[in-house]
C-alpha cells in the first residue's frame, strides 16, 4: 500500500498539487519570525580590553564583553569604528545579545585551524559532524543579532586559508551520514580537512 501513496504523491506533485500546500507553509514559518529586542545597554568591547590594532588577539575582550551583556540580561557589544579586531579562535554569541560591527570595523578570525577545536557539533555540507567550530556559533542561544554599518564593516574569516579541503573525508563523512552512522561516531576535526 505504501508504494501506492508515493506513486499517487509523486503524480500530484508533478500536477502541482503539493507545491500548493508546500508553499502553504510559508506563513506558518513566517508568523514564527520575530525582530529580536535588546535591552537598552551597551557594553564597548574597548572596556574589557580589546586594543582593535589588527594584531592583538582581542578573543578575549570581545567574549567577555559578550558575557557582561548576557549576564546582565541582554544588551548591545559594540565594537570602535575604524578598528580592526583579530580574532584567535570562534566566538560564541550568547542568548539576548545584539554585537554592532562599527562603520570602517573589520573582525578579522585567525586562519590557524588549531585555534577552532575542540571539536564542536556543527554541519558540513549539511550533515552533521564533530568538527572544527565554526567562527562565529550562537549554539542553543536565542534573541541574537549580529549588524554592521553597511559595507563597511567587515567579517573576515580568513578564507584563503580554509579552502584545502580533502575530497576524501568529505566523501567519508557524506558515506556516513547515508548510512545513518550516529552523530557521536562522525568525529572529524584535527584528524581531517573539512
Amino acid at each position: 500500500m505504501w508504494w501506492c501513496n508515493k506513486v499517487l504523491a509523486g503524480s500530484l506533485l508533478a500536477q502541482g498539487a503539493l507545491a500548493a500546500s508546500v508553499w502553504d507553509e510559508v506563513a506558518v514559518i513566517e508568523g514564527r519570525i520575530y525582530e529580536p529586542t535588546f535591552r537598552e545597554a551597551t557594553y564597548a568591547v574597548k572596556d574589557f580590553g580589546a586594543v582593535g590594532d589588527g594584531e592583538t588577539d582581542d578573543l578575549g575582550a570581545v567574549t567577555a564583553a559578550i558575557t557582561a551583556a548576557n549576564l546582565a540580561g541582554g544588551g548591545t557589544v559594540e565594537t570602535t569604528a575604524g578598528a580592526t579586531y583579530y580574532l584567535d579562535g570562534p566566538l560564541e554569541l550568547l542568548s539576548n545579545v545584539r554585537l554592532k560591527v562599527g562603520e570602517g570595523t573589520k573582525l578579522v578570525w585567525s586562519s590557524r585551524s588549531t585555534s577552532y577545536l575542540p571539536a564542536v557539533l556543527t554541519k558540513f555540507e549539511g550533515t552533521e559532524v564533530f568538527n572544527y567550530s565554526p567562527l562565529l556559533r550562537a549554539y542553543l542561544a536565542s534573541n541574537v543579532s549580529i549588524v554592521g554599518a553597511g559595507p563597511s564593516s567587515v567579517l573576515d574569516g580568513s578564507g584563503d586559508e580554509w579552502f584545502e579541503k580533502d575530497d576524501d573525508d568529505a566523501d567519508r563523512l557524506r558515506e556516513m551520514g547515508n548510512d545513518s552512522v550516529p552523530v557521536y561516531s562522525r568525529v572529524f576535526g584535527s584528524s581531517a580537512a573539512l
